[in-house]
């Protein structure tokens, strides 16, 4: 795993984390995404923080990919963790097959496509997912939802109740220029 930046038409870098893997069809070796932060420029205030988010989410990562290393399944090495003083903070797991919907359907893709000439200061495609997986989990009010940011694993930090409305906003004025053409 390491941390790619890659930039973009605007100038501007997508920072993500992300693997690269051996396709068992084609042989071939490809990139996938496994956590984004956002598109940012790397020397303003927010770059900065994202990348900084993302060394220390990567650190983390490495740590309990090394520490599942020999186990059979998920479930050995979850009851594990406790025996190791290793802890996942009792975080929700759930979403992880959800997730990898998300990206088989490349909906990480379509979606940075359609906001890619805006300027939104968080990744649309990530809050996108959030809100798919707040009405998944626990259906409630939107303000409801973004309270509950912090119950997943994954680093939803950039989540609040002005990005959830500003994303609905965005997500609006797309469909309505789609339903004109």
């Amino acid at each position: 795993m390491y941390i790619s930046k890659s930039k973009r038409p605007n100038g501007k870098y997508f920072i993500s984390i992300a693997k690269g893997i051996r396709d068992p069809k084609t042989k071939k070796s490809k990139k996938i995404q496994i956590k984004g932060f956002g598109t940012h420029d790397l020397d303003s205030k927010s770059g900065k923080e994202a990348l900084a988010q993302a060394e220390a989410d990567l650190k983390e990562m490495i740590r309990l990919d090394e520490a599942s290393q020999g186990f059979e399944n998920f479930e050995d090495f979850i009851e594990s963790l406790s025996k190791d003083k290793l802890s996942l903070n009792h975080k929700n797991l759930g979403y992880l097959p959800y997730l990898k919907i998300f990206n088989q359907l490349k909906l990480p893709n379509f979606f940075t496509k359609m906001v890619k000439d805006s300027k939104l200061d968080y990744s649309f495609s990530n809050l996108m997912f959030y809100q798919v997986l707040g009405r998944l989990f626990n259906p409630s009010s939107k303000l409801e939802v973004a309270s509950r940011k912090d119950d997943f694993l994954y680093d939803f930090s950039f989540v609040n109740s002005d990005n959830i409305y500003s994303s609905l906003d965005v997500f609006l004025d797309l469909i309505n220029i789609n339903l004109k053409h």
